[in-house]
């Protein structure tokens, strides 16, 4: 059995790390896709939804940026869902551009 990943987990300090580095210059989900990264890899599931939303957003040539997600997963954020609301989402990306990145 594997260990839970929490915010303060190895893994989740690291799928912060990626998501931060696409948030702050989109290129780097070219470079993480080239590199195999899939959203299986991200174990929480908010980074997952967070990283399959930056892809498709790629694809389309918007963003990603910190708006354009937010309004991507606003619809996506309330009981039951992938956030728990709009506060949660808004938590959780404070935290993914305060993660610090190495490229």
């Amino acid at each position: 059995m594997s260990a839970p990943v929490t915010p303060r987990s190895t893994a989740f300090r690291s799928e912060c790390a990626i998501l931060s580095v696409c948030l702050f210059d989109p290129e780097g989900v070219d470079e993480s896709l080239s590199l195999g990264v899939h959203p299986n890899d991200f174990s929480n599931p908010k980074n997952r939804a967070i990283w399959s939303g930056m892809v498709e957003d790629r694809a389309l040539k918007r963003g990603p940026d910190e708006a354009t997600c937010l309004e991507r997963f606003e619809g996506d954020a309330g009981a039951g869902k992938t956030f728990a609301g709009f506060s949660d989402l808004e938590a959780h990306f404070s935290h993914i551009k305060r993660t610090r990145s190495r490229r």
